[in-house]
């Protein structure tokens, strides 16, 4: 148990560390752009006043941007939208790709019901992607563009002293000019890279995140299982590369409550067996097991017997309890109870009877 909480606690810091790495490249390509922005704004004729000096909002931002300049604010903003832009494209094609794996799943499991409601899902965060979409290719095609003029300038003026912005051609006419210039290609190729390069930050920082994710639930899960019972054949399972689901991707959506897409979390041994051990008072002995959001249980339809509560060495189906009620009592979390210890338990003094009920149970 202690090896696979070192090991996980391991992995965890591991992929944390690759994280921060991935949000420096972010925070790198970001300032890259901006800076070759800035150039290509101030190659434009744009105004170099300081901020401190305008007379509406000089004084308000004086004090914290005061030297900045209208070209360093243009700059920073078309860089930063392109690419939190981009970082948001990631986020939703991923979302679309686990939710089309969920609803294949659901199909599979013949829940339509679940799975139509992860179709309107991917429909949905397909129509933020086009949404976005559009006005994010225009932002980047004005990124190319300027990204072109600057290389163009640094060309024709590679001292960038008395730079008439009229007088920049286009990059077609550069390349119609120069079919062989190395450097005009380049040019024209370099933009395409950077917004490629972009790209790969995003995804990788994307996917870094969701690693990072895993290892904090299987970190988590290797100190919750301190606390809790092992499996039924007395085997620790934790860090043994096996995952479950901890609850439903696509709950019920009824009440109004948006459905939320579920972690993938590591199936520990809590996951397995709903009962963990039987010390304390029984009602603090219950997990709350596989639980979705809605307060379902995921072992609704499970046919494998598990502990009744109450009865120890006792174990039976859902289904089977459910067929003696004058035997067991099911609750709303799927949590079989042996009949006598759950009546006591909801009769007037039923917690001074709970310790009574385990302790027969228990014999």
């Amino acid at each position: 148990m202690y090896t696979a909480i070192l090991r996980n606690n391991g992995v965890f810091l591991g992929w944390a560390a690759i994280w921060l790495c991935a949000a420096l490249v972010q925070g790198v390509v970001f300032w890259a752009n901006y800076m070759g922005l800035s150039e290509a704004f101030s190659k434009l004729g744009f105004d170099m006043m300081p901020l401190g000096k305008d007379p509406l909002f000089g004084p308000l931002v004086g004090a914290f941007l005061g030297k900045a300049t209208l070209v360093q604010v243009y700059a920073s903003c078309v860089a930063g939208a392109i690419g939190f832009g981009i970082f948001m494209m990631m986020k939703l094609g991923f979302r679309v790709l686990d939710l089309t794996q969920e609803r294949q799943t659901l199909t599979e499991e013949n829940n339509p019901a679940k799975a139509r409601t992860a179709s309107r899902l991917i429909n949905r965060n397909a129509i933020y992607m086009a949404i976005l979409g559009i006005p994010l290719l225009v932002a980047i095609f004005y990124d190319v563009s300027l990204f072109k003029y600057r290389s163009i300038v640094s060309l024709l003026h590679p001292g960038g002293v008395d730079i008439d912005p009229m007088g920049i051609p286009q990059m077609a006419s550069m390349s119609r000019d120069h079919p062989d210039s190395f450097a005009t290609w380049l040019a024209g190729m370099g933009a395409w890279g950077y917004i490629a390069i972009t790209m790969i930050a995003c995804l990788v920082f994307e996917l870094v995140g969701r690693k990072v994710g895993e290892a904090w639930s299987w970190m988590l899960a290797s100190y919750g299982s301190i606390f809790r019972s092992t499996s039924p054949n007395g085997q620790n399972t934790i860090g043994t590369g096996t995952e479950q689901q901890s609850a439903r991707r696509i709950p019920d959506t009824q009440g109004g409550n948006e459905p939320i897409v579920a972690a993938t979390v590591p199936a520990t041994e809590a996951n397995k067996n709903p009962v963990s051990s039987t010390t304390g008072t029984l009602m603090e002995s219950v997990s709350t097991g596989n639980a979705t959001s809605d307060g379902t249980s995921t072992n609704e339809a499970s046919p494998i017997p598990q502990q009744v509560v109450g009865a120890a060495g006792i174990s039976i189906s859902l289904e089977d309890a459910r067929s003696q009620p004058d035997r067991f009592h099911v609750d709303l979390q799927n949590v079989v109870w042996d009949r006598k210890v759950w009546d006591s338990l909801h009769q007037p003094g039923g917690p001074q009877l709970a310790a009574a009920g385990q302790s027969k149970g228990g014999n």
